[in-house]
């Protein structure tokens, strides 16, 4: 039995060339496909009480979050409490949702002042965000 060897420098069409290129296109499709599920959605560390119920939430709205040391932020820009409730009053009579992301150390008060400040604004829907794993 006789076998044939193949030499690169005959072939001169580059198929090989183009096969690894696609496997690394291939790849970085797939990397960049589910970069934004890896990543964290407001940019901010914080850890959110785990529930067995609960709903996903979907739409445009905007994201309050409350770190373990009380302080707010709003679209990820620390904001006094001033602030906030200046912002929610400007928006009186607009149709919006609000996302509440409060740390596990915060405490509940700060979190009924935002809560009960979104609902006298008029927000249409308040949600707690919430760990299911």
């Amino acid at each position: 039995m006789r076998f044939t060897r193949i030499d690169r420098r005959e072939t001169g069409n580059g198929h090989f060339y183009c096969v690894a290129f696609m496997n690394i296109l291939l790849v970085l499709l797939i990397f960049i496909a589910f970069l934004p599920s890896m990543v964290s959605s407001s940019g901010l560390s914080v850890e959110v009480p785990r529930v067995i119920t609960g709903e996903a939430v979907s739409g445009k709205g905007y994201a309050v979050t409350i770190m373990r040391d009380n302080s707010i932020y709003f679209e990820r820009q620390r904001v006094s409490f001033g602030e906030l409730k200046g912002f929610f009053i400007a928006q009186n009579g607009k149709d919006f949702n609000v996302l509440i992301k409060a740390d596990q150390k915060a405490t509940v008060g700060t979190l009924a002042k935002i809560w009960d400040l979104c609902r006298d604004s008029g927000a249409r829907r308040v949600s707690i965000a919430t760990n299911d794993q």
